[in-house]
């Protein structure tokens, strides 16, 4: 053991918990995104003059139905995406989860490192959770929904969209990894995993098995472009809608200066971010060639999703108004469409909190639960703590640090928001 000044519990906690705050940081695109300078001049201004619509109130008003970072709870909670069915709403979260003996475990106790798993090895991949009371309450899956390769280019996996065809559950999600035998990180692709579901089946006793898992898919859905720079260098964020047999799958794409190159490489930067789509058959083989296009919104929006509801095309996004430091100052807005191309002039539907509560930090990454007597609106929500994130106190919960600034823990949260039927 070292017996240098600095050798104390204190600081071997925090050298001992280097890959979670790896995956951690992993976690979240804007982090990767931030690197390139570009966003802020080019796109951040325009999303500041959005105007502010009241379609949604916070439910609960100051309180998040979903925390993480302490017992029994989610490691570091984003990216929701939630699909209802008769049973109750099914949410499919980005979190990492540390190992627990022979298995992975979505949960851990930060004031007990040591026997928690939070100095071992860590995997960011996709948990489950279930609720009966529209999103007020959870139970949570213990296990991934959905294991990450241990090498290729889905080693690490995040932002999932669920749907349904039939007798087949769908999870979309980004993930990056290896690309023709080199490590890029958060060089993303669009992925999706599935399983048979027949009639009658529990989707809540299916996913809340620990030992049930989607089969990926071993090639990516939506690739990124490796060789030229374009608007799809990295495919990400994805959501999905079913009509007339035809699967329209919306994401996000980035264009980049270096598309061989990692996105912290040298000279790396964002050369465009668009809104695009692509078409699939019901078994997800591309139509037409499955090329995809560019879609008509100003100003640029990002970590967006689709919804189709009674002949009207809805996006739900993260405005690109942050400051660039993890998620800080990021709205979430809404547009409309009538042919899922060209959208109506977006608006701001939830802004963070003025006042200190669980979503003061930002707020990004929105997923919709269309019900007949009402929408429902889930969302990643970042608080802000005016405290280290080393040591977790015994009655703390883990967050992660922020640039520039040691004494600031950033917690994260699922927060609700409630609005009346969308038209």
């Amino acid at each position: 053991m070292s017996t240098e000044p600095n050798d104390t519990p204190a600081t071997r906690r925090r050298s001992r918990s280097a890959p979670l705050l790896q995956a951690l940081a992993g976690a979240a695109l804007l982090v990767a995104i931030a690197g390139c300078s570009t966003i802020s001049g080019a796109f951040g201004a325009g999303g500041g003059s959005l105007p502010t619509v009241e379609l949604f109130e916070r439910s609960p008003a100051n309180a998040p139905v979903i925390t993480s970072g302490e017992a029994e709870r989610p490691i570091f909670i984003a990216d929701p995406g939630v699909y209802a069915d008769d049973e109750g709403l099914h949410l499919f979260f980005t979190t990492p989860f540390s190992q627990d003996g022979d298995r992975w475990h979505y949960a851990m106790d930060p004031a007990n490192p040591d026997s928690s798993g939070l100095e071992g090895p860590t995997i960011g991949t996709i948990g489950y959770a279930f609720s009966s009371d529209e999103g007020v309450t959870w139970e949570f899956r213990e296990t991934p929904i959905i294991l990450p390769d241990t090498e290729g280019w889905q080693t690490d996996i995040e932002t999932a969209f669920p749907f349904r065809i039939g007798d087949r559950f769908f999870l979309l999600y980004s993930a990056h990894g290896a690309i023709d035998g080199t490590v890029l990180p958060n060089r993303f692709q669009i992925g999706v995993a599935e399983m048979h579901v027949g009639g009658g089946v529990s989707l809540r006793d299916t996913f809340l098995d620990p030992d049930v898992r989607l089969t990926k898919r071993p090639e990516p859905l939506i690739p990124a472009e490796m060789e030229r720079i374009t608007r799809t260098n990295n495919t990400q964020e994805p959501s999905a809608t079913v009509r007339d047999g035809v699967v329209t799958v919306f994401f996000t794409g980035l264009g980049l200066a270096k598309p061989d190159a990692s996105i912290a490489a040298r000279g790396q930067d964002l050369v465009s971010i668009d809104f695009m789509s692509a078409e699939f058959d019901t078994d997800l083989r591309p139509v037409d060639g499955g090329e995809p296009r560019p879609l008509r919104i100003n100003p640029p929006i990002n970590i967006q999703e689709v919804r189709y509801h009674q002949g009207t095309y809805h996006v739900f996004f993260t405005t690109l108004t942050g400051t660039g430091e993890f998620h800080r100052g990021e709205q979430i807005g809404h547009a409309t469409s009538t042919d899922g191309v060209t959208w109506d002039d977006p608006a701001v539907i939830l802004r963070p909190s003025a006042e200190p509560m669980f979503d003061d930090w930002g707020m990004m990454a929105p997923t919709a639960a269309i019900l007949e007597d009402k929408t429902l609106l889930f969302y990643s929500a970042f608080e802000r703590l005016d405290r280290p994130p080393f040591p977790v106190p015994p009655d703390g919960r883990l967050g992660i640090g922020v640039d520039g600034d040691p004494s600031v823990t950033v917690l994260a949260n699922i927060g609700r928001a409630v609005s009346a039927p969308l038209e």
